[in-house]
């Protein structure tokens, strides 16, 4: 603990000498030490409007790419087949049921790594921006050195997601199902936008 109190006390005047905001050190993860503001809900602009956009998709609990292929396959769904001459309600129903059970699931952690890569940086980043390439990097590198359950019940991560309290030890558990529910939503969405894809190469959509 007193270890832990140093750290927080004197590497981020060491790693970000630069910066104007106070930063702490928030955990270590693989041989890496991650720090974070001292106010994780007042982060400088560029960084905090892409925590927005993350946390817009944890609160929705899908992607905004998800959700747009959503948008296209119930569209396709209900759009006149050419061929048919009818427009297919039943997939329609079904998308519209899957993206309602995915809404009442357990936070997809996939999507949560993406929030906690804005709020948590590294002394190679630059605290007031945020790069995509280099956050993909950092939750790759999270996944490998720390299970989800591991990851996420960290005390640093239960003040930003205090809501993940609740699922506790099930974390695995709902993951899994969540994960299941995820597949078939995306197998119904790619099936329409496969489908549409052919007709239009085929000459018969435009």
């Amino acid at each position: 603990m007193a270890f832990g109190l140093l750290k927080k006390l004197f590497k981020p005047k060491q790693n970000f000498p630069n910066s104007k905001h106070i930063i702490e050190y928030a955990f270590t993860c693989g041989g890496i030490d991650y720090y974070q503001f001292q106010d994780i809900f007042n982060l400088p602009y560029h960084r905090g409007l892409q925590a927005l956009v993350y946390y817009r998709e944890v609160s929705l609990n899908i992607s905004a790419e998800d959700l747009i292929k959503h948008t296209e396959a119930v569209r396709e769904s209900l759009s006149v087949n050419a061929k048919a001459g009818t427009i297919d309600i039943h997939k329609a129903f079904l998308l519209n049921e899957q993206l309602a059970v995915r809404a009442k699931l357990p936070p997809d952690t996939d999507l949560l790594y993406k929030l906690a890569s804005v709020v948590y940086f590294d002394k190679n980043e630059k605290p007031e921006t945020y790069e995509f390439n280099y956050g993909a990097k950092k939750i790759e590198h999270w996944k490998k050195h720390s299970d989800v359950k591991d990851f996420f019940l960290q005390t640093p991560i239960q003040e930003l997601l205090p809501f993940l309290k609740e699922y506790g030890e099930n974390i695995n558990s709902y993951q899994a199902i969540l994960e299941q529910a995820k597949t078939e939503h995306s197998a119904n969405m790619s099936g329409n936008l496969l489908l549409k894809r052919k007709k239009v190469s085929n000459g018969k959509l435009k």
